[in-house]
């Protein structure tokens, strides 16, 4: 008999699918599949994005679909992935994925002013989403005799998808002109399972901590146990 699931809390959805993904060959072969499949839209931001073999790999299937008509929005941080060639965004550009550096006031070879972003998010059509801290790049792929660093990220599926496209395309036209048909995307696919998901955002400038708030409240519903597993955990002076 099946129970009537009680939604945890505000902003949540509930019809949607979840998988927690390792990095490497399985989560780069998922993203290209998933673009290979996306009919109408693509949305990929990245913190770190690489000129290298998986940089290649994801570039030429993004491209791919961009000439298939779909329409690929690649958003990536001005700092992070500075060093990509130039004739890699002329070739991006040629293929009619739109294209853009997240805020950067000023930079060059040797400076950088502005703000970072550090979202590793792909969603195909408002339908499928891959979210986590997984960057393109080698470091996060297996490779012969050398595995690939240890990060995660979920797959997603349902109603969840439809809210990262959402902003994800008001993260794009952040400044600019904006197009209503391609900010805004239908209903994703109503899934016949009960997993409730809630987005997330933490931006300090805007004074959003939806992130660390999640955090606190795990803890203090914790009963018996808590494990973290962190690049980083950099403790205020208490």
């Amino acid at each position: 008999m099946n129970k009537k699931l009680i939604a945890p809390g505000i902003g949540y959805s509930s019809h949607n699918t979840i998988e927690l993904m390792h990095g490497g060959v399985a989560f780069f072969d998922k993203l290209e599949n998933l673009i290979e499949r996306a009919k109408e839209t693509i949305h990929l931001q990245i913190y770190i994005y690489a000129a290298d073999e998986t940089g290649q790999r994801i570039t030429d299937a993004l491209i791919r679909a961009a000439l298939r008509g779909v329409k690929v929005f690649l958003l990536l941080d001005g700092y992070a992935s500075r060093s990509l060639p130039d004739e890699w965004m002329m070739a991006i550009k040629k293929s009619g994925i739109y294209f853009r550096w997240f805020e950067p006031i000023l930079r060059s070879s040797r400076f950088y002013i502005g703000r970072r972003m550090h979202h590793k998010i792909f969603v195909a059509d408002g339908l499928y989403g891959l979210v986590g801290g997984i960057n393109i790049s080698n470091h996060y792929n297996d490779l012969p005799e050398k595995p690939a660093w240890m990060d995660w990220a979920v797959f997603v599926k349902g109603e969840v998808s439809t809210e990262l496209h959402n902003r994800c395309a008001q993260m794009w036209f952040r400044g600019f002109q904006k197009s209503a048909h391609l900010t805004s995307m239908r209903t994703g696919q109503i899934m016949d399972t009960d997993c409730f998901i809630r987005v997330r955002i933490n931006d300090w400038v805007q004074n959003r901590n939806q992130i660390s708030r999640s955090y606190l409240e795990m803890f203090h519903r914790a009963k018996s146990n808590i494990t973290i597993m962190s690049s980083y955990f950099c403790p205020a002076r208490f």
